[in-house]
């Protein structure tokens, strides 16, 4: 009853009852309790009443050594870094210590350890979490303060963007406030450019924490709050009041953030000075923009509604470029191409070398054809968009291939199995080569190839169904080599190559049974009796049913 079903808590209190000699394993390998009723309730009393409280237990009941190191490995996370917890225990000459420490706590039971590839899991998250705890605030910050700049020091200025978050926590925990907030809102950016909206409204949130203890005694502050911006998501954040731009800069000094003036940073990790905090309006925005990936198209008028408050505030192009695409993200397709159809033009407030907001806005007005079932018109603004598309560009270009798709499922619908929809495939095929996807590339060939054999095109289809098989077999992908074979015997029905075509049927219903793909198996049986009906029918031997 106390463990509430949680099995780990379970698993804890057993051990506790082994310690304490009143559980014992039989010879027959079950466990038994050798206590009366009066000890099983005296040992029921001591059991901690939450899984945190028997955790700490747990730590505390280990050597001063193992926790010391239990302690560091909690400030790397779930997964600690065997160099870098080495690190932090040379910092206390401690370096000796650390293997026969990890021998403990793995005899513990609380992580595991492999001495080839140096990996190390604790064996539940609340170790970490709890040992975290159990620092003191000023050497916990001491320790991620060392790890952050050991981590900074040793990586290469092109490589730092692999690394923004990982500093970010770390300079979180510790008073650098200028190196908090600067690593802080670049992983924010790095998540919101890959539409990780999750992490992208997580690291904002921990920016405008980091500000808001950076200007609390700022006078005459232009206060906001998130409220404001995120209607209907008050029980997430809670509101949090900061400064206006030149007051956090002008607080983030080298001299107050902890930053060396002598000691200029490298060149992708600039001071606050030459670095671009992002404002507090941007902050908000994106925060917004974050969230508006994630409600509902209904909500969505509030967040334009709020969006309006932030532009009228501010003036700047970019906030109004935002409602504008918000807009045309809400608005149904006909009333976009009723707009359109009447010459309104949709970029007349984009400035000519904004290409990112023209690209959005050919993509959304492009949607909204393809909802109206008008794949032309769609194709039609998807080549605008095409031309601005920078080669570097992996989103939009994954964005382009998503209604490139659209598109030829649409013209499908409407029976235009055509040239046309073949050169679609060929173009979506060729983008996916420029990202290297192999995997997409493997389905798109296997595409292509059904055209091909729907419009009677047997002997090319067969070459696009053994291309998509190499590249499946390239990456070990069973599923689509058995795809590929599938459609191969197919094919070889039409252009009689029986042999090839039985040695494809029987790979691929090999295939199909390991993967426990009964439906598939079951076609592909089908087109092997086929064969085999076919061969035998060339041999000479003609089917009963025939005669």
């Amino acid at each position: 009853e106390r463990s509430n079903g949680n099995p780990f808590f379970v698993k804890e209190i057993l051990k506790s009852a082994q310690e304490e000699e009143i559980l014992r394993q039989t010879s027959t390998d079950t466990w038994e309790f050798e206590a009366n009723e009066g000890e099983l309730r005296k040992f029921a009393q001591k059991v901690p009443r939450d899984i945190e409280a028997i955790i700490d237990t747990r730590i505390g009941s280990l050597g001063a050594s193992a926790q010391g190191t239990l302690k560091r490995a909690s400030i790397l996370g779930n997964k600690p870094s065997y160099e870098l917890l080495h690190f932090l225990m040379e910092l206390d000459d401690h370096g000796n210590r650390l293997d026969p420490d990890l021998i403990t706590l793995m005899n513990e039971g609380i992580l595991s350890f492999d001495f080839e590839t140096h990996e190390i899991h604790f064996s539940n998250s609340l170790f970490p979490e709890r040992a975290h705890h159990l620092f003191e605030y000023s050497q916990r910050a001491h320790y991620h303060s060392k790890i952050a700049n050991h981590i900074e020091a040793e990586t290469a200025p092109e490589d730092l963007s692999k690394v923004y978050s990982i500093l970010a926590d770390h300079y979180d925990e510790t008073s650098n406030h200028a190196k908090a907030l600067q690593y802080t809102s670049l992983t924010a950016r790095e998540a919101q450019k890959n539409y990780n909206s999750w992490d992208a409204i997580r690291y904002w949130k921990n920016y405008l924490r980091v500000l808001a203890v950076v200007t609390k005694d700022a006078d005459e502050a232009d206060s906001i709050t998130l409220e404001m911006v995120i209607p209907g998501k008050r029980e997430e954040i809670r509101e949090i009041k900061v400064g206006l731009d030149e007051k956090i800069l002008r607080k983030l000094s080298p001299c107050h953030s902890g930053l060396d003036p002598e000691s200029p940073p490298q060149a992708a990790s600039q001071s606050p000075e030459d670095f671009s905090l992002p404002s507090v309006f941007d902050v908000l925005v994106s925060v917004e923009k974050a969230y508006a990936h994630l409600v509902k198209r209904g909500e969505q008028e509030a967040v334009i509604s709020s969006l309006k408050t932030i532009a009228e505030k501010t003036g700047r192009y970019e906030y109004q470029i935002e409602i504008l695409i918000r807009k045309l993200l809400i608005l149904e397709s006909q009333e976009i191409t009723d707009k359109l159809d009447k010459g309104e033009n949709f970029l007349s407030l984009t400035r000519e070398n904004d290409s990112e907001s023209k690209i959005k806005i050919y993509f959304c007005i492009g949607r909204a054809y393809l909802r109206s079932n008008k794949p032309e018109s769609a194709l039609h603004y998807l080549h605008k968009a095409e031309e601005l598309i920078e080669k570097d560009d992996k989103i939009s270009k994954n964005i382009q291939i998503s209604i490139l798709s659209q598109v030829i499922g649409c013209r499908f619908c409407q029976g235009k199995s055509d040239q046309k929809s073949l050169g679609l495939l060929e173009k979506i095929l060729e983008i996916q080569k420029e990202l290297g996807n192999k995997l997409s590339q493997g389905e798109t060939l296997n595409n292509i190839g059904n055209v091909l054999h729907g419009m009677q095109e047997h002997n090319k289809a067969f070459e696009k169904f053994e291309q998509s098989l190499k590249i499946s077999k390239q990456i070990n992908y069973k599923l689509g080599q058995a795809r590929s074979l599938h459609h191969i015997a197919r094919a070889c029905l039409k252009i009689k190559n029986h042999k090839k075509g039985l040695d494809a049927g029987r790979s691929a219903l090999t295939l199909y049974k390991k993967i426990d793909d009964e439906k598939n198996a079951k076609d592909v049986s089908e087109i092997i009796k086929t064969i085999e009906k076919n061969m035998g029918k060339s041999e000479g031997n003609p089917d009963p049913a025939d005669k």
